[in-house]
């Protein structure tokens, strides 16, 4: 209904990306936490209900039609206590069950990851490639450098420094991730809800047009007016009355033209059609690379 529709495997890449730089280990992992015959199954009672609840989580999203990213991070948890508890183990040896083949694919993975960082702008759209800037190459540096250390260590059986330096690694990784998604984050609507929410006045109100922004009554703690727009929430108009917040075009239009302020959020296609088939007056507030937020009345920050 909602155009969700993916193949089978589709979660498999995302739980490989979601993991790393640990999901080298992860096959070896449930290998190594699975039971070796029948009869040990009770010994690893904690194991297989951690295999279970990834795997049944996994397989049951798989078989849906209608998958989001978001639906598999129930498998994560259990997934990472599989693979700590398989380094752990392996804390103490020079030599552990399928340790040297997780780093040999760590080692692939991390410069074919890097080599992507840095023929993105080949690849990828400008503005997010520039907004990447030096990110790219640090990036990249933090990911093969580091691989290439816990590699070497691992190479010469010294799986503690190799664990050592995948962790730094990891860290070091992630905290240019945190500090470069934003930049890179164009669909949140968070920065514009923000210079929207101290200029509300009591009797405001606040429609989205056309489309609808789950993120944005978190960010103003208000509910807001959905205006021809149904979608996800299509299921819950037919079980409780919405009309209050839940308007069409016709309606929206007319109280557009009211005495009260309304700040409405669009996206920029809908504003440019607005903007050439209205004689509504429209007056532009702030915008990104998305949205646009318009106002009934002309603003004064």
């Amino acid at each position: 209904m909602h155009g969700r529709y993916h193949p089978a495997w589709f979660f498999i890449p995302i739980v490989l990306a979601g993991l790393f730089p640990w999901s080298p280990f992860l096959v070896q992992a449930i290998r190594y936490n699975l039971p070796a015959t029948w009869k040990e199954r009770h010994e690893h009672r904690d194991a297989i209900f951690l295999i279970l609840w990834a795997g049944l989580v996994f397989l049951f999203f798989s078989a849906s039609s209608s998958k989001l990213p978001p639906y598999i991070l129930p498998v994560f948890p259990p997934l990472a206590l599989l693979i700590g508890r398989y380094l752990a183990d392996a804390w103490d040896c020079r030599d552990f069950p399928g340790i040297c083949a997780g780093y040999h694919i760590l080692l692939a993975a991390a410069v074919a990851l890097g080599a992507l960082f840095l023929i993105a702008p080949y690849m990828a759209p400008q503005e997010i490639t520039g907004a990447l800037g030096l990110y790219r190459y640090t990036l990249a540096l933090t990911l093969v450098a580091g691989a290439a250390t816990a590699w070497t260590l691992a190479r010469y059986r010294d799986l503690r420094q190799a664990f050592l330096a995948l962790a730094g690694m990891s860290v070091l990784f992630l905290v240019q991730v945190n500090a470069a998604a934003p930049r890179v984050d164009t669909k949140s609507i968070k920065p514009l809800a923000l210079l929207i929410k101290p200029l509300l006045k009591p009797g405001d109100e606040v429609a989205a047009y056309s489309t609808y922004y789950q993120d944005l009554p978190v960010y103003l703690e208000k509910r807001i007016i959905v205006v021809d727009w149904k979608g996800e929430l299509e299921f819950g108009t037919t079980v409780e009355n919405t009309k209050q917040w839940m308007t069409d075009y016709e309606t929206f239009w007319k109280q557009w033209q009211e005495p009260g302020r309304i700040f409405m959020m669009t996206t920029r296609t809908n504003y440019e059609n607005l903007r050439k088939n209205s004689k509504i007056k429209i007056y532009p507030f702030a915008e990104n690379q998305r949205n646009i937020v318009l106002c009934n009345k002309e603003v004064t920050p």
